[in-house]
């Protein structure tokens, strides 16, 4: 008996103490995960902070280029002033038609697709919907984190609107079927009137026009209630993804061979170090930062130069207004966006490394090339010169 006793105080002993040891284990991992989330949250203020400080030593111009990141760009149907970039985002279907629904939701303040009345044509008639295409038509001018409107306006890049007078007639047939409204702003939003899908209503817009036929809008004026969507233009997710490009952006300037100029060399050398630390352990589209802005070639032997014209780039150019610009590498009118799996986020023109310093006259000598295009193109062009020279 008096051995059943020890052996039944014996096991409640362990067990207490096996218990304890959980406990002190769990508490340890709280602590060490405390500890890295504090050492994080230091190393982001720290970055923060030298961003802060650098910005305020560039020229003016400049400080007003990389603040003006944060906002987001003006164009589209129902388009919104400057505003927050983290804002409802409108992309045309064309844009988005590889991506799937999960993807677009990783975008919680609001993904509106515009549907060209084509667009909306071909998915109606498809009894065999993909996921994307079968959510779209059940959620014309829904309220979930993406949705979707009808929208009739003219192409790019061509002045008749023959076409487009068709589809209006048309889709008035929808509209009258389907008991549609034309978008706009609930009255009643008084707070966060720029993010997510219940803050606005109504299912079409159009905007026809051109040659000397009757233009037809349906919103003719330019309104608060008619103020809806930023666009994909520059569209970035996040608070990260701005701060990403901003220091990509800034690594680069700290490479101007006469930097030294405006901030003390043992402050560029500490600002590099921590930058290029900070950039190659951060990841898009499987590539570090750094390893993108090396793929862009601009900074050569320790100098930030041109890729189109090979020039060293001088801070002294910065402080010119519209001198230097920030340029694509993909350039904006190809119209992409992308999926990135290392940050479950969307990505636009705007994202690390598809973006440099460059002069203005470059910007507009590289057109629509890539860096490495234009270059083909250059030397097309220069052989093609060289071997009409030889012509008598």
């Amino acid at each position: 008996m008096k051995q059943q006793l020890s052996n039944k105080t014996e096991k409640q002993a362990k067990s207490v103490e096996a218990l304890s040891k959980k406990e002190e284990d769990k508490a340890s991992e709280k602590k060490i995960a405390k500890e890295a989330k504090a050492a994080e949250k230091k190393a982001a203020n720290t970055l923060d902070d030298m961003l802060s400080c650098i910005i305020k030593k560039l020229p003016k111009p400049i400080q007003t280029k990389l603040q003006n990141i944060n906002k987001a760009g003006v164009e589209g149907p129902c388009t919104t002033k400057r505003v927050s970039q983290q804002s409802r985002v409108s992309i045309p279907y064309y844009m988005i038609k590889n991506l799937t629904l999960k993807q677009l939701q990783t975008y919680e303040n609001g993904l509106v697709v515009r549907l060209s009345y084509l667009n909306y044509v071909s998915i109606r008639d498809n009894l065999n919907r993909n996921e994307l295409d079968e959510y779209l038509f059940k959620n014309i001018g829904g309220d979930n984190i993406v949705s979707c409107f009808i929208c009739i306006t003219k192409n790019d890049g061509y002045s008749g609107s023959t076409e487009q007078r068709v589809q209006l007639i048309n889709l008035k047939l929808e509209i009258t079927k389907n008991n549609w409204m034309p978008m706009k702003r609930n009255n009643d939003v008084v707070k966060n009137v720029n993010m997510g899908n219940d803050k606005w209503s109504g299912h079409y817009y159009y905007a026809i026009s051109g040659g000397q036929q009757e233009s037809f809008n349906s919103h003719q004026n330019k309104c608060t209630k008619n103020q809806i969507f930023t666009t994909y233009k520059g569209f970035m997710c996040n608070n990260k993804t701005i701060k990403d490009v901003k220091i990509s952006l800034i690594f680069q300037l700290l490479h101007c061979f006469d930097i030294t100029d405006i901030i003390p060399n043992e402050l560029i050398l500490q600002y590099k170090k921590r930058f290029e630390e900070y950039l190659k352990s951060t990841y898009y589209q499987n590539l570090s930062c750094y390893a993108l802005i090396q793929k862009l070639g601009v900074i050569k032997k320790g100098e930030l130069y041109s890729p189109i014209n090979c020039e060293r780039l001088s801070i002294y150019m910065f402080e010119k207004v519209n001198f230097i610009n920030i340029s694509h590498n993909e350039a904006v009118s190809k119209k992409k966006i992308y999926f990135c799996d290392n940050n479950n986020i969307l990505l636009s023109d705007y994202r690390p490394g598809n973006l440099f310093w460059d002069l203005k006259l470059c910007n507009m000598q590289q057109q629509d090339f890539t860096i490495d295009e234009y270059w083909v193109d250059h030397d097309k062009r220069s052989a093609l010169r060289a071997s009409l020279l030889l012509v008598e």
